[in-house]
């Protein structure tokens, strides 16, 4: 996962996490890496939003 996300901005992360679907593993990735920021995540992959509420 790294070696894709080295020639990508450096705003660019990757992480990997043991659920079903992609849109678990973004939601998961909104919870515990940017939900306490207040920060985005966006799913340019399949366009998943995570739930922020």
């Amino acid at each position: 996962m790294d070696a894709l996300v080295a020639a990508l901005p450096a705003n660019a992360w990757a992480c990997a996490f043991p659920v079903d679907t992609h849109n678990e593993a973004v939601q998961r990735a909104y919870e515990e890496y940017v939900r306490d920021d207040e920060g985005r995540l966006t799913d340019e992959v399949h366009g998943f939003e995570p739930v922020t509420g």
